[in-house]
């Protein structure tokens, strides 16, 4: 079932699983999957790529988020405790901006997240706690 034309700003998954559920919000959507062991595990995905955005500022991201992509934008900046309601974030993706500037304790209060896609933008300077707090950065 192609779903994507119920849902086009939203980043589409291949559904691995014939039994997944989705439910839709604004900017995100939900995707229940379960896991071998029977339980259940959600992804949450915040997907905003591709858009021209030169600021994230201005966009509320759902508390229960699992994963923000802000990849292949006009973003010069990350402001400190941009992310910090979000306790469940996994991934950032952040690549392919124009991204020059990080704030210090730009990732504080997120400290499930695991990974953040930086590439591909014009850091020239790593700041002192620019990326504290994050205790399970891989």
């Amino acid at each position: 079932m192609d779903i994507s034309p119920l849902l086009p700003e939203i980043y589409i998954l291949e559904l691995l699983e014939k039994n997944n559920k989705i439910m839709t919000h604004k900017y995100a959507f939900y995707i229940l999957l379960s896991s071998f062991s029977g339980t259940m595990s959600t992804i949450i995905y915040f997907n905003k790529h591709s858009q021209g955005i030169t600021s994230m500022l201005g966009y509320t991201i759902p508390i229960d988020t699992t994963h923000v992509r802000f990849q292949h934008n006009l973003i010069t900046m990350v402001t400190a405790g941009y992310y910090s309601n979000l306790p469940d974030l996994d991934t950032i993706y952040l690549h392919d901006n124009r991204i020059c500037n990080i704030s210090s304790y730009a990732f504080i209060g997120v400290p499930s997240t695991k990974a953040i896609q930086l590439y591909q933008n014009k850091l020239t300077v790593v700041r002192k706690h620019m990326f504290a707090g994050l205790i399970n950065l891989r």
